[in-house]
């Protein structure tokens, strides 16, 4: 990421490490905090009904599993 888009925070967090988070840990980050679009959490909350809540979000989908890839899929985050 270069030092641009770094330099854009986040409640204190810059983009680098918000996309180094797990989907777990970023929904525990933005659940209290004032959001212009909450259907973030929405997604986030779907992701981790789907016990995908381990996965970080700098992931490509080249590197999920077969059945990660159909969850996402259906849950429309692709």
């Amino acid at each position: 990421m270069n030092y641009k888009a770094n330099a854009i925070k986040l409640h204190g967090v810059n983009i680098s490490e918000i996309l180094s988070f797990t989907v777990d840990k970023l929904y525990d980050f933005l659940q209290d905090k004032e959001l212009h679009h909450k259907k973030i959490l929405t997604i986030l909350h779907s992701l981790q009904k789907a016990t995908l809540g381990y996965l970080t979000l700098d992931r490509t989908t080249d590197t999920l599993s077969g059945g990660v890839t159909k969850v996402e899929i259906c849950y429309g985050v692709k």
